[in-house]
């Protein structure tokens, strides 16, 4: 769900709900398919990655049978932002 701020901003200037969460979406979905790629390429290189310390190298792994589906992920991230947009 949208932070409280942005909605207040929202309700303040009298934008209509639905047509903000759908822009800031598209907004979004640009900024870091352009900006993560040029981030890597700019970055990358700099970055420094760690391995897995040794106090967590002895965990088990989850199976992926005993992960949630991509349906159940997705509805219960979604379903917020459907009801907003349904709403509007």
């Amino acid at each position: 769900p949208p932070h409280p701020a942005a909605l207040f901003v929202t309700n303040e200037l009298g934008a209509d709900m639905g047509t903000v969460i759908v822009a800031g979406l598209a907004v979004g979905l640009l900024a870091s398919l352009v900006g993560g790629p040029l981030f890597l390429k700019v970055l990358g290189e700099r970055l420094p990655f760690k391995t897995v310390p040794e106090a967590f190298s002895d965990m088990e792994i989850r199976q992926e049978k005993d992960l949630p589906s991509l349906g159940a992920t997705l509805f219960t991230v979604l379903l917020p932002i459907v009801l907003m947009l349904i709403k509007t």
